[in-house]
């Protein structure tokens, strides 16, 4: 995008492009009125465009934004680069060093690298094996991520070789280069982007949990929660799901979309007007517009937090409370995560319907409206209807939308990670979160009540699974290679 519509004339506008380049202006959501054309004349900053582009300048809004579609310039020069077979490049710069004299072996030398050839220098008749030459075949280093700086020739007399020799000798350097580097790197990866780890002590469990419906949220306050995350589909309720969860003394986060298009800022303004204690961040968006404004946030799961170097540069980078540990770990994964990184970094969902896809497709809009093919006319069936889609062993699955219109399919059957949880403790985690899908309030109180003796040790982790009914699993996988390996054996 270059630049929003500023207005002016009919075939002209301000905004920079130059002859030739190809355009077209912002329709919105409806694709099909979009304007656009090829620039025809530039005069100073006022551009004119091709009569026979037909643009309809009724449909151009101003406030719009004005995307650029093509450039000539930088086509010619992609095409050149294609035809002469390589694209200019720079990396680090290889300084060689060439040996050799008649009857013996041609050596190359860089970086305390040494390859030499399979056959013998020979006296040259014709072409010997001068600057030229040795610049021209040991330079052909394109993709390689090196370019070629200074050959030093100490070769003696006037000696030839096979090129192809020579060109082999070269892929043999770079090769060699190119495995210290990857060693060289990710040593250093490692001890300059790994966290530093402290011996922790086996703390106070804080339980949190998910809300997605104002009875939720009612049930879990009135069972005592410190703190609860709402993520509700329609984001206007979110001010008063503030105001009643600071009515029941708990700290309330508000859940961001997980998908955030550049038109949808305002679904960040409505969560910012809220007031909210809070942030739950599950887009990079989100993470610089929150932090610019002082608001505290705790990274979800889409962030994908699945290893040290990550949850790193997330800290510091985003300024987050903690983040929730991605749900693509299993059980050892995550105990490598905890003994990679400081364990009061994270929190882990102990208990969830485990989300399936996510998809911009919306099914209440496609099979549910009168006709319907946007937010605008669809007359939002899914505030009025529940849907389910039931997979070949009978299990119904729950499908639900959010406010950019976006449907996720929810495992119908809850999962649960006490199982792990003892491990857990002993590494220093010390926050656990229980996400709510489709209980009452009722249900959703009793749940978490059942969640807190477990963590105050009233049970075993076999008698929690039990009451609930789910599926002892943590993640998307406990770790299915892991057992089929031992099925093997």
């Amino acid at each position: 995008m270059l630049r929003r519509v500023r207005g002016g004339g009919k075939g002209g506008v301000e905004i920079p492009l130059g002859v030739g380049d190809g355009f077209v202006f912002d329709a919105g959501e409806d694709r099909n009125e979009e304007q656009g054309g090829t620039v025809w004349k530039v005069d100073g900053r006022r551009l004119f465009f091709d009569r026979r582009s037909g643009i309809d300048w009724g449909k151009v809004v101003v406030g719009r934004e004005l995307w650029k579609t093509s450039d000539p310039k930088l086509e010619r020069e992609v095409k050149r680069s294609w035809k002469s077979g390589r694209l200019e490049e720079k990396g680090e710069v290889l300084d060689l060093v060439v040996k050799g004299r008649v009857g013996e072996r041609l050596v190359v030398e860089c970086r305390g690298k040494r390859v030499e050839s399979e056959v013998d220098l020979e006296k040259a008749e014709r072409r010997p094996l001068n600057d030229e030459v040795l610049v021209s075949q040991l330079g052909r280093l394109g993709g390689t991520g090196f370019s070629l700086g200074e050959v030093d020739n100490l070769l003696e007399g006037e000696v030839m070789m096979p090129l192809g020799e020579l060109n082999r000798l070269r892929r043999r350097l770079v090769e060699e280069l190119r495995d210290e580097r990857v060693v060289r790197d990710g040593q250093l990866a490692l001890v300059g982007l790994s966290p530093e780890v402290k011996e922790v002590e086996r703390g106070e469990v804080k339980l949190r949990v998910l809300c997605r419906s104002m009875d939720q949220l009612r049930g879990v306050v009135n069972e005592g929660v410190g703190r609860v995350y709402c993520d509700f589909e329609d984001l206007r309720e979110y001010r008063e799901a503030v105001e009643m969860a600071r009515a029941g003394g708990a700290e309330v986060f508000l859940a961001t979309p997980r998908i955030q298009k550049p038109r949808e800022v305002g679904f960040f303004k409505l969560v910012e007007k809220a007031g909210a204690d809070g942030v739950l961040v599950r887009n990079l968006g989100g993470i610089s517009y929150f932090r610019e404004r002082g608001i505290p946030v705790v990274g979800d799961f889409s962030l994908n937090v699945a290893n040290p170097v990550t949850a790193r540069l997330l800290m510091e980078y985003g300024g987050f409370e903690y983040l929730t540990i991605s749900y693509d770990l299993n059980e050892r994964q995550v105990e490598e995560l905890l003994r990679g990184a400081p364990a009061d970094w994270f929190e882990l969902t102990v208990h969830q319907h485990m989300p399936m896809f996510h998809m911009e497709h919306c099914v209440f809009c496609t099979f549910l409206s009168n006709g319907g093919t946007s937010i605008k006319d669809c007359g939002k069936p899914c505030d009025r209807h529940s849907v389910r889609l039931r997979d070949r062993v009978g299990q119904e699955h729950i499908l639900k939308a959010d406010v950019g219109c976006r449907n996720t399919l929810f495992n119908g059957r809850a999962q649960t990670g006490v199982g792990s949880v003892d491990e857990f403790l002993g590494l220093g985690l010390e926050n656990y979160r229980v996400e709510l899908l489709e209980e009452s309030g009722k249900e959703g109180a009793r749940l978490v009540r059942w969640y807190r003796e477990f963590f105050e040790g009233k049970g075993e982790p076999s008698d929690l699974v039990r009451k609930l009914g789910a599926v002892e699993r943590l993640g998307v996988t406990r770790g299915t290679l892991e057992q089929r390996r031992n099925e093997v054996h």
